[in-house]
Order: C-alpha cells, then structure tokens, then sequence
C-alpha cells in the first residue's frame, strides 16, 4: 500500500454543478500534484520513487490497482504506471473513476513499455482508450526525460486546477446576478431591432404580469403601456436613435390582474462585428411603491406648508392676544384670525356680560359684512341651532344650514330670515372662561355648502380657548389695576412686619452665601454672641464656629449650595468674650443665597446633661442598697482573714499564712471592682465613642446586675457567638443595661425571669422605611427580657418621653428610658420596645456595626520577678494616709530605690525645692492643702524633665478628662497590686526622654 501521510480529504460534499452524477471531486492540496507509483517489478519501483524523490516531486507507490485507485481519490497531479500491472487486470475500477471525473479534469497517465508504437501495439491502443490522457515511455528511458514529462504533466495538472477556478467563479457569479435580480425585481430584456422581438427574462415576465415564455414581440409589450404614457416610448422607430434605451419611467396595466404599475427601463446597444446586426440590452423594474412614496410626500409637504402657514397664523394672533388687554380690540383680531383660518366669507363675535342672567348676548365684532347686516335681525334666538354655541356647552357645525333641521324649523321663522346673509356652511364656537362661565361665542359662514372641516371645527376651539383667556387675562387687569393701591398698601404693611420680626425675633435670623460670608444678620446676633452687625458681616460661618465643628459646618454649607436643606442641625458659636455658645439650625437654600435660623440651646443642653447626671444618680442609688451587704461581706473576708493571720504570727504558726492572705487578697481585689464600677456609673462626662465588644462588656456587668437584680429574680446570659464590634460610649452603654435591668426589676415585684441576649441583626430598607430616622443596614442587637407586669399600648407608646413614668411619686423620674432612647439616637442607632400587659417586656438596643479596627484585648499578666532599679535611684512619696503611704515606702525599699516620704502638700513640695536628688514623684491627687496636681506643676519649675505618677481612687477616666496628663506624667488607679506600681515605675524610669 501506498505511505498515507499527507493524505488529502478527498471525500467532502460534491459540486454539483461542476461534476456529473457519479464524479470525483478533486481538490487542489497537499498531494494534488503528487505522483503515483504503480510497478510490479521491485527494482524498477524502487528506482522510479528514488529518481523522483532526487528530482524532490512528490510521490506514493502503490501496491495494485485498487490501492492506485483510492490513491487517486485522495489526489495526485499524474499517474506512473508499468504496463506489466495493467496486463490480464480488470481495469473496470480505473475505467469508472476516469469516466467520473468532472468536466474540467483530464488526469494524467504516464506508461512504461517495452513497446511504445501505438498503432501497432494492441496494448497501446486498449490503454489509449481507456485512460484518455497517456504517454508512453519506452524502455530503457533516459532518466531526464521521464522527468521532463513528468514535470508536464504536473503544470497540465496545475492548469486544469486553475481553469476549474475560473469556471467556479464564473458559475457563482452568474448565481449571483440571478439571486440579486429576483431579489430586486428586476427584469432583463435584449430587442432584436431588425426583427422587432425581445427575449426576456422570468423575472421580466414577472414584473409585467405576462405568461412566462422567452420572447414576446415588441408590439405586444407596447400595448400594455398607458396611453399617457407611450409617447415617451420610442424603441418602435424604424430607425433608433442614439437615446432609444435612455432612462425612462412609464406605466403599464398587467394583464393578469388589470393593476397599473410603474415601471423603470434602462438600456443600451452592443453591435455584433461579425454579423453586423444590432441588439438592445436592457433591465426594468418596478417603481410604484417609490411614485407612491413621492406622491405622498408631495402631499405631505402641501399639508405641511398649509399647516405652517395655520401654525403661523396662530402664533401671531396668540402673541397679540398675550398682549393685547382692550377686549374689544382682541375679539377683533380673533375674529378676523377665524376666518383666515377656516377660509370663512364673514365671521362674528357675539359677547354675553359679566354677572347676566338673560340669554341677552351683544355683537362685538364682524369681519366680511357690514354690522348693519345683523342690526336689523335683532339677537340671536335660543334655538337648537344657536343654544348648544351660546350656552358654553359644545360645538355646533353644519354642512347646509339651510337644510339642516335643527335651524328655522319653526314658524314664523322657516329657514333664513329676509335680509339675512347669504349663509349655507355654518360653524359656531362657544367661548369659555376658566371658571366654565361663557363668555360669548364666534360665529362663521360661507355662501357655499360643506366649507368647514373637522379641521376648522379643531382649530377654533384651540383660538377660542385661547380667546378665552385673554378675555379672562384682559378683565383681570381691569381688577389688578383697581386693587394695585391696596395691594401696595397691604404689600408695606407685609414688610414692616417681616422687618418687625426681624428685629425683634430672639432667634438668630440670618442670610449668608455659599463661601460662609454672612449678608444679613438680626440683632439677636449681638444680644446672643456679643459681636456687632459690622463685625459679622465681615466673618464667615466656620470663622465663628467652635475649630472641632469648622468641617461639619463646611460640609453642611455644600448639603445647602446642593439644594438640601438643613434641619435642626447643631454647632457651637463663639462669643465675644471667649466663650461659646450652641445653636441649633434650620436653613434652606433659595436663588443662590441661604436663609437660616438659629436658637440657642446653651441652657437646654446644660439642663439635659444635668437630668442624664441625675438619672446616673438615681441609678447608682438603686445599686448601691444591693452593694451594701456584699461590700459589707468582702470586708469581712478581708478583716476576717487578717485577724486570722495576726494570730497564727502571734502563736509562731506560719504554715498557714498563705491561705488567709489569699482570701484577704481576693476579697480586696472583689471590693476594688465593685468601687470602680460605682465610680464609672456615676462620674460625669459626655459621649466617648469608642470600639466596643458588646459580649465581654455584657459578662463584666453580671456579678453588679445579680446583686441588683436580688435573689427573687433568676438572671440568665445568652450571647451570641461571632458578635459583630459596634461604636459607642462603652459607659454609657453599661449604664443603659443598668436602667434596662432595674426597671425590669421593678416590673418583677413577685420575682420572675430576666434574660439579656445579644444577636447580629440586618436591617432592610422595607423595614427601615416603616420606622422613623432608622437607616437599613448591619446591627448588634442588645436584647433584654423580662417576665414582669408588661405595658398597655398607651403606655408603650410614651414609654421613651421624658419624665414619664408609672412609678409612684418619689420612685423615678421618668428619665431612664428617655436617656436610653437618646443614647441610641446619639450612637446611630435606635431602640425598640414591645410588650403586653400581663406577659411581659422586652426593650432592644439596635448600635450600628463597626467595621474599624478592633477593641485592643487587655493584657493579664504578673511577672514572676519584680523589676529592680539599675542604679541609686530616688522616689519621693507624697501620700496623706499613712498605711498606703507605709505600704509604698516599704515596697520601694524592698525593689532598691532610695525612697523619701511626705505626708501632705506642703511637706513634699519642700523636699521638692531642696537639693536633694529625686528620680521621680509618687503623689496622690486628692491631698490636703496642696493637691497633686498643684506639687507636680511648681516642682516642674525646677525640675522640668521630673517624671510624675499620679495615684486616685477615681475612676481614671474621670480623672483624665480636659488633658489632666501632660508628657511625662502617668496616673495609676487604687487599689492597685504592689507588683504593678513595680512595673510602673520601671517603664518611667527607663524612658529616655519625656513625652
């Protein structure tokens, strides 16, 4: 067999126009001008497929005849064969492949004999016969000449290739033409001048309506012509002329169904040089739907001309009316604009009066007729005809009104009276005021029959309403002109009014622009801020404001200079003498300006903080009568085991110390937790946002809420895992579940169930739309139950106001759930509480979450080993209890600083002032006659790089506020471990320099 690689596809889809049934399909391609090696003799293959792979020609020997054929399928440029494979073989399957190539092929065949005269060798013949395109080469043959024929056979192959193409071209053109002539409609024709006949086309037949045949005489087209039409056909000269066949367009009636059509035709003559004879060639298409077009817009552009011209008209006419206020010159120009515009012979104006009762209307105007032609038929009679017009309640238009029923069918008035006009078309329109009185009504006629369209009837409906108006327009200047002295007067008392209020009003009123500058300022200004009208009038709006509120009250000014307008918005002013004050705003942006108004709520806000300090109070008073007898305990685990431990020293037992002291230890450090969340409730302080994880907050809290809470009432814990962090003032989030669980305490006189959950929470728009100021997004939840008395709705409903309570007289103040509520406000976010009488309450807290960075963990931790000091250094103590002060000292001696004491003010400041060497000062704050605070700044004027540690039993916080701590300074809170004041006066001692 032969080598199948590069074996072409030769198996694709036939061409059918190009192949007979049956054929081949050849394809130019890898092995399209390979040869084909067909040699029964080893030797001689052998030496073919060498000599053609030297001469670097293409090649594949094949073992028979049936491997030659499929070979042949998969292409080749000629055939080599010996004529030993071809003697005694059936040659049916060869024979069939030659006789099914297409039209184009003429396969090349290329025979090795010993024998090449073929006249005279039968074999010859046979094959010549059969395989059509041969040559014979005669053994023994010269290697160059059997590649020489090779080669020709080769570009034999390669040109009838080349030749198919150009048949394949030609066929899709002709395809081509043929798609796009029945697509467009175009029919195609060749005259024979001298014999007066014409061949055409299907499509020709088509386009004329005309039974499909190829010629039909010319005479026969040209009857089929119009008439109108024929003379611009002029192929029926004897002699043609040059512009015979020029573009031309006629109309012909189709025989098959008696429809005239447009017909284009287009042509040109091409002479025959061999015989002289001349022919016509020619297409023609239909163009009916183009004249069509063309008529249609020529009629649409007269439309168009007589509507602009109507348009025009009515412009100009509704211009003068705007402006014309005499209504008697105005029914003029209506009247003579109708009857322009409806092509009327008179129109007429008839005018009812203002307030009449009658049916008496008057003529106002007449265009086309002398008024003296209507004086003498007297007014107009209420007649089917003329009450629909005068009545204000519909048109009425009449092709004839002198056969129209509804007009003189009445004796003694039968048609028109004598002397009338001479009227057949009849339109009336009535006139309509805004307030749907009639005004009057426009009258129009034509001697003439069926003058007036629906068109006309539209138009002076629209001139009529327009009509209207300006009457309506033109009266009501009569009215303007008879008020305008009183509405002057009234306008001035309006104004000194305003100027009044100005003046007068105690609220901050003023005008500013979208830079800040202030344009118009009240006296309240100086009355509030001390600052004259020429001071502020020379300021801008974040000049005068608190430097913390400068930026909201810019980024307020951009909300205004964007059209928003700005509600109870709240920044601080500076006063004159220093101070500030806070207003409260509202403004709102008008022509490029805005107008604002400000009231002070200095005092309201103090009066807030102070009601918030007292609730604080109130609460703290609550918790300290359930604090009492568990403070009362931790003492007596502390002053028990001290006594304890006082007389194991005394008796020498020392083994047990140990537990005591811890006992001691704990109690104190229980009682420590219990003063510092005292203090936290009930120091005084605003808003601290900060990052707070709600979950440790809320178990810190449970050991204070179940002294609270009492023993009647079980307190349960469910917080959930993965709680988002929120913003917030931790303090005063503790505070609000402090007043949650109080109140629900309160509502559990009988003991009960009290249950604070924590859960994530999505807030949607559906739901944030049905509640007020809330915004949609993510929430911590901060849940708590309880199954107390509950509330009614009523009372539910008032729950948050302030200094409503159901408490008896002298058990609340009303403030605690109000507070709470403004927390949350404060916080972004919003409480919620729902309830039923007789089951129970339960509030949530809604905070926004934070996505900042979260709360830093604090660290617990005691170093095995106490840091000692590196070299002689000096503490000086200043501490007016003695115990705590013995305490300090005796620590410090034991670490191996050198430690001086004092036991006030006073007493410290004077070693301060002296020469003695001092590292650093340990003071309390809270001192007599000196305080802390006091000693560090005077030592500082000596000493100015002296660090200071400062000890309070104060909650720290509180202590810290207003930038109590300058660098340098550091304050530790009683009690406090021994080994932590240890640590503390390490780090100060080892920091370089003092920040």
């Amino acid at each position: 067999m032969a080598s199948p690689a590069g074996r072409d596809s030769a198996h694709g889809a036939r061409q059918g126009r190009e192949c007979r049934p049956g054929c081949r399909v050849m394809k130019p391609g890898p092995n399209s001008e390979r040869a084909l090696i067909l040699c029964p003799d080893a030797r001689e293959g052998t030496l073919l497929a060498r000599l053609l792979a030297d001469a670097q020609m293409p090649h594949a020997v094949c073992d028979d005849l049936p491997a030659l054929a499929g070979e042949l399928t998969a292409g080749a440029g000629l055939a080599l064969i010996a004529d030993q494979a071809l003697v005694d073989t059936d040659l049916s399957t060869l024979r069939d492949w030659i006789a099914g190539q297409s039209s184009w092929s003429d396969f090349p065949f290329i025979i090795l004999t010993d024998r090449a005269e073929t006249d005279r060798n039968p074999l010859t013949v046979h094959l010549s016969d059969i395989l059509g395109n041969v040559s014979f080469v005669e053994r023994p043959f010269q290697p160059t000449s059997l590649l020489s024929l090779a080669r020709t056979a080769v570009r034999g192959r390669r040109r009838q290739y080349e030749a198919r193409a150009r048949m394949e071209e030609l066929r899709t053109g002709q395809e081509r033409l043929r798609f796009a002539q029945e697509a467009g409609r175009i029919g195609t024709f060749e005259l024979m001048a001298e014999t007066g006949m014409v061949n055409v086309s299907e499509a020709f037949c088509r386009l004329w309506g005309l039974d499909v045949r190829s010629t039909f005489a010319l005479s026969e087209l040209y009857e089929l012509v119009v008439p109108q039409d024929r003379p611009r056909i002029k192929t029926l000269a004897n002699a043609l002329p040059g512009d015979a066949l020029a573009y031309t367009e006629y109309r012909i009636r189709r025989p098959d169904t008696g429809e005239v059509r447009w017909i284009a035709r287009q042509g040109e003559p091409v002479s025959d040089t061999a015989t002289g004879a001349h022919r016509y060639f020619g297409v023609t298409y239909d163009i009916t739907a183009q004249k069509r077009a063309e008529a249609d817009l020529r009629e649409s552009r007269d439309q168009l001309a007589n509507e602009s011209e109507v348009l025009e008209l009515l412009n100009r006419t509704t211009s003068a009316l705007a402006a014309e206020l005499d209504p008697d010159k105005l029914v003029k120009q209506v009247v003579e604009a109708g009857v322009a515009l409806t092509q009327a012979a008179y129109g007429a104006f008839f005018y009812k009066a203002r307030g009449a009762t009658d049916d008496s209307f008057t003529l106002v105007s007449l265009a086309g007729a002398d008024a003296a032609a209507f004086t003498v038929l007297g007014a107009p009679r209420i007649t089917p005809m003329f009450e629909p017009t005068f009545r204000g309640l519909s048109v009425v238009r009449s092709a004839d009104i002198a056969t129209d029923p509804r007009y003189g069918g009445n004796a003694p008035h039968l048609g028109l009276p004598p002397g009338h006009l001479p009227v057949r078309s009849y339109l009336a329109v009535p006139v309509v005021s805004r307030s749907g009185d009639g005004v009057g009504a426009l009258l129009f006629g034509h001697p003439e029959p069926d003058m007036f369209s629906a068109r006309s009837e539209r138009v002076m409906s629209g001139l009529a309403a327009q009509a209207a108006i300006a009457i309506d327009n033109a009266n009501l200047f009569k009215s303007v002109q008879a008020a305008r002295e009183t509405l002057e007067q009234r306008v001035e008392e309006r104004t000194r009014e305003r100027d009044r209020m100005w003046r007068l009003s105690g609220d901050l009123l003023n005008v500013f622009d979208a830079e800040g500058r202030l344009i118009a300022v009240n006296r309240a200004w100086t009355s509030v801020l001390g600052w004259s009208e020429a001071e502020l009038l020379s300021a801008r709006v974040p000049d005068l404001v608190h430097p913390d509120d400068a930026d909201a009250a810019r980024e307020k000014i951009a909300l205004l200079d964007g059209g928003t307008a700005t509600l109870r918005y709240e920044n601080r002013y500076r006063t004159r003498d220093g101070g500030y004050r806070r207003i409260s705003w509202t403004a709102s942006p008008e022509a490029g300006l805005f107008y604002a108004i400000g009231r002070d709520i200095t005092e309201q806000r103090d009066m807030e903080e102070q009601l918030r300090q007292s609730q604080k109070m109130e609460a703290v008073g609550q918790l300290t009568g359930g604090i009492a007898h568990d403070f009362n305990n931790l003492l007596q685990g502390i002053t028990g085991s001290l006594d304890i431990v006082q007389r194991r020293i005394a008796q020498g037992r020392m083994s047990e110390l140990e537990r005591f002291i811890s006992g001691a230890m704990t109690s104190a450090n229980r009682a420590a937790a219990l003063t510092h969340r005292l203090l936290a409730f009930s120091r005084r302080q605003p808003l601290d946002p900060k990052p707070v994880k709600a979950n440790p907050l809320v178990a810190s809290m449970e050991d204070l809420l179940r002294r609270t809470l009492g023993e009647r009432i079980a307190l349960e814990l469910v917080l959930a895992g993965g709680l988002w962090q929120t913003l917030c003032d931790p303090n005063q989030l503790e505070n609000a579940i402090l007043n949650l669980c109080i109140n629900a305490r309160d509502a559990m006189a009988d003991g009960g169930q009290l249950t604070i959950e924590t859960c994530n929470a999505h807030l949607d728009g559906a739901y944030a739309a049905s509640v007020r100021d809330v915004r949609p997004g993510q929430y911590i939840c901060i849940c708590v139950t309880d199954t107390g008395a509950g509330m009614s709705p009523e009372v539910m409903s008032r729950a948050f106001d302030p200094f409503f309570t159901t408490k008896p007289i002298g058990q609340g103040t009303g403030l605690g759930l109000s507070m709470i509520y403004g927390f949350a406000r404060q916080s972004e976010g919003y409480a919620k509480i729902y309830s039923e009488a007789g089951k129970g309450t339960t509030v949530k807290l809604y905070l926004p979450r934070y996505r900042g960075v979260a709360a830093a963990e604090e660290e617990v931790g005691t170093p095995a080993v106490l840091p000692r000091p590196e070299q002689d250094e000096t503490v000086l103590v200043v501490e007016d209890e003695p115990v705590v002060r013995g305490l300090i000292i005796e620590v410090l001696h034991e670490l191996g600083y050198h430690a001086l004491e004092a036991g006030d003010g006073p007493e410290g400041l004077k070693i301060l002032q002296s020469d003695a060497r001092i590292d650093l000062l340990v003071t309390d704050i809270g001192l007599p006659g000196l305080n802390g605070r006091q000693i560090a700044d005077a030592a500082r004027a000596a000493r100015p790089d002296l660090r200071v540690l400062f000890m309070t039993g104060y909650a720290e916080n509180a202590a810290m506020a207003n930038g109590f701590l300058e660098p340098g300074m550091e304050m530790i809170t009683k009690p406090f471990p021994l080994d932590a004041l240890a640590l503390r006066l390490r780090e100060m001692m080892e920091r370089a320099e003092i920040r």
